[in-house]
């Protein structure tokens, strides 16, 4: 699983060179994710049905535990063999 926290687009500075790829997430909408081009890092994902909006992995700051969640999303996923 991944866990995000949300921002609006014009509040994060992405510093770095960046790729970006395209994919359809649980949801079924398109999302684009960046990734730093040294580390292969997730740095960002954008999902389309939260225009607007930039997702940051927790794992990217230094104390995650300082974050205090306003909303929460789930969503299961069944695979099938």
């Amino acid at each position: 699983f991944t866990l995000h926290t949300f921002y609006a687009e014009t509040a994060i500075d992405i510093v770095g060179p960046t790729n970006t790829y395209a994919y359809t997430g649980g949801s079924c909408h398109k999302m684009t994710a960046s990734h730093c081009r040294q580390c292969m890092t997730k740095v960002s994902v954008r999902p389309e049905i939260f225009d607007g909006k930039l997702g940051v992995p927790v794992g990217m700051f230094d104390d995650a535990k300082t974050l205090t969640p306003k909303m929460e999303m789930w969503k299961l996923e069944v695979f099938s063999t």
